[in-house]
């Protein structure tokens, strides 16, 4: 279902920016970290009210160092999912040769613009 929730916009962009907007909601002390009855309140706030036992196992799932909180990267990477860094080489390089291919072209159009200089 959460997944469902994200699939509205696939674009890197606004996978991100919902990843931002969600984080900033759940953390209500302004901790830069997610306790457990934080990451259960913005599930419920989504619209995907959990269960205590289903709460803890999406804390655990997002914990993945094991802190007993939940950071800033740890949530994003979760939500976002991990890129390959072959892939997001080849990217990066084609926004700057054109002769590379890809298929991320959503990561090409978010990636900032440097000076080759």
């Amino acid at each position: 279902e959460l997944r469902s929730l994200l699939s509205k916009d696939q674009s890197i962009a606004g996978v991100q920016q919902l990843s931002n907007e969600w984080f900033a909601l759940a953390d209500k002390d302004s901790s830069k970290s997610l306790g457990s009855d934080e990451l259960r309140g913005l599930m419920t706030s989504v619209g995907l009210p959990l269960a205590e036992s289903e709460s803890k196992a999406l804390f655990d799932h997002f914990d993945t160092k094991k802190a007993g909180s939940i950071s800033y990267s740890e949530f994003t990477q979760t939500l976002r999912g991990e890129m390959p860094k072959f892939a997001a080489s080849l990217a990066f390089m084609n926004q700057y040769r054109g002769h590379y291919p890809s298929a991320m072209s959503s990561l090409v159009s978010v990636l900032p613009r440097f000076d080759k200089q």
